[in-house]
């Protein structure tokens, strides 16, 4: 005698509105991993956005300092430049 499959049998003997919902089960499954592998990469774009933004910020601010360090050292020298004609 030949033995059947179990599955096979189980499958067979499973009513079709068992089967559709395993199905609906599965494509749920697959459809929430799908969504939580998009929201992981939507969560890394933003945080490397967010680096971008801080890192473009950082040398904006550190140019400014520069800026101002020139402006200041510039207003020195030509208020020392004043007083050393003055004095002469």
């Amino acid at each position: 005698m030949n033995r059947i499959n179990p599955e096979y049998f189980n499958a067979l003997m499973r009513d079709p509105l068992e089967e559709e919902k395993m199905a609906r089960k599965k494509w749920c499954e697959c459809l929430a991993d799908a969504q939580a592998a998009t929201d992981r990469q939507r969560a890394y774009e933003q945080a490397r956005a967010a680096a971008m933004k801080r890192r473009g910020e950082r040398r904006r601010r550190s140019r400014q300092r520069r800026v101002n360090r020139a402006t200041v050292l510039a207003a020195a020298a030509t208020v020392i430049g004043i007083m050393i004609g003055v004095m002469l």
